[in-house]
Formats: structure tokens, C-alpha cells, sequence
């Protein structure tokens, strides 16, 4: 039976592509984008994974729609965030699980890799509420 392994893209509703895009330069500087950017549509590349941004809303913002980020470097996107006034989620419950698996995977790799000295960490996750 084929399993999940991941997600490849997540698609958001823009109200402006160049607005959207600029929000997105201001956390993490320059993007690269895949296959430029068309009039309705932008594609941040993130190695396997991309965001699609669309022009335009078909539904009215919401309290439950979100999504999560893994980055290199949580703390200096949350201070970015903060810099520029937007409301992050604590991300509480992401951090407590994806800290023991991190944990375990680390604890993995250690024991894989102990003759090289070299141990392996997960990165971490984080939650725009935005």
C-alpha cells in the first residue's frame, strides 16, 4: 500500500501577487521563483516543495485556516515576524511532538553515525497565523 510522505505544494488566495510576494521577501530575502510569475499566479520555490500563491479570494478570511512552515532558523523568523508586526501562533503543540521526534530521530542518527561523530537534528516548525 503506497504511504504520505509529504506535501508538495500549498495553494493561497492572494488579494495582490506583488503585495504577497513582498511579504514573503520581507521574512526570508530574495526568493526563487518557479517559472517566474505569470499575472494570476507565483510559485515560491522551496526545493521539493513550493507555495502557489493566486490572485484572487473566493472565500472570506477565516480563524482555522493555516498552515506550517519548517525553516532553518525558527527563532530569527519569529523575531522577523514580530519586526514586522505579524501575529505568529505560539505553536505549541507542533513543537512538543516534532521535539520528540526530533529527540528520537537525533538519538537514531547518533547511535547511526557515533563512529563519525556526527548527530543529525530536525528541523523545526513554525505557525504564521496569517
Amino acid at each position: 500500500m503506497p504511504r504520505l510522505v509529504g506535501i508538495n505544494h500549498i495553494a493561497l488566495e492572494v488579494g495582490d501577487i506583488d503585495e504577497a510576494l513582498a511579504f514573503w521577501e520581507s521574512i526570508f530575502g530574495e526568493l526563487t521563483l518557479r517559472g517566474g510569475r505569470g499575472g494570476h499566479m507565483a510559485f515560491i520555490d522551496m526545493g521539493d516543495q513550493f507555495i502557489a500563491l493566486a490572485r484572487g479570494r473566493s472565500r472570506p478570511p477565516d480563524r482555522a485556516r493555516h498552515f506550517g512552515l519548517v525553516v532553518d532558523d525558527k527563532e530569527a523568523v519569529r523575531q522577523r515576524l514580530r519586526a514586522l508586526g505579524v501575529p505568529i501562533s505560539g505553536g505549541r503543540g507542533l513543537e512538543r511532538s516534532q521535539s520528540r521526534r526530533a529527540r528520537s530521530s537525533a538519538r537514531r542518527a547518533s547511535r547511526r553515525s557515533s563512529a563519525r561523530g556526527a548527530v543529525e537534528t530536525a528541523p523545526r516548525s513554525i505557525s504564521p497565523n496569517r
